[in-house]
């Protein structure tokens, strides 16, 4: 539904995955138990507008079609927002868990690396085409008083891929 494109990258952003390609490398990064339909919506419009008129098929056109900063997964598990956000070089992924949700609940697939390494916030994916490196999401809590609580995502995120990964797959 959504495409981002930066230096090198591109990602389709899809209601079920993002799909990702760097360097010739594409991998599949799926929404373990989100709801199958959550809504998409755009934040902080940008002023450029995108024509694209590939094929003769003019059905298959676009035309002054918006662009935005971020892309939001809304409520894609219960109370946890995505967002996806662009920057130059890199794909920017974070969560945002509201209060009294449960960050546990927000699973992440992987399909089209061979292996998986995880160092600090940079996971590396490896592939027969190469290796990508990702920048892996931010996860915090907004407490009822507004303010915002880090939670440990490295953990999580090791946590949530031993759960949808291969044996083997994650280092």
């Amino acid at each position: 539904r959504y495409l981002a494109q930066g230096l090198g990258y591109a990602a389709f952003l899809t209601d079920t995955e993002a799909v990702i390609r760097l360097d010739g490398v594409v991998v599949r990064a799926g929404f373990a138990g989100a709801t199958a339909t959550p809504e998409l919506t755009t934040e902080e419009p940008l002023d450029a507008i995108v024509s694209t008129f590939a094929g003769s098929d003019p059905t298959g056109w676009s035309s002054a079609a918006p662009t935005a900063e971020i892309v939001r997964y809304e409520q894609l598990w219960p109370g946890i927002d995505a967002t996806f956000r662009g920057s130059g070089t890199h794909l920017e992924w974070d969560y945002h868990v509201a209060p009294g949700a449960d960050p546990s609940s927000a699973g992440v697939t992987v399909a089209g690396a061979d292996h998986i390494s995880i160092d600090g916030d940079r996971a590396t994916l490896t592939s027969a085409g190469g290796e990508l490196m990702l920048t892996i999401p931010a996860v915090w809590q907004t407490r009822r008083d507004g303010t915002r609580v880090d939670r440990d995502r490295e953990r999580r995120l090791r946590e949530c891929l031993r759960q949808h990964l291969l044996p083997g797959q994650l280092a």
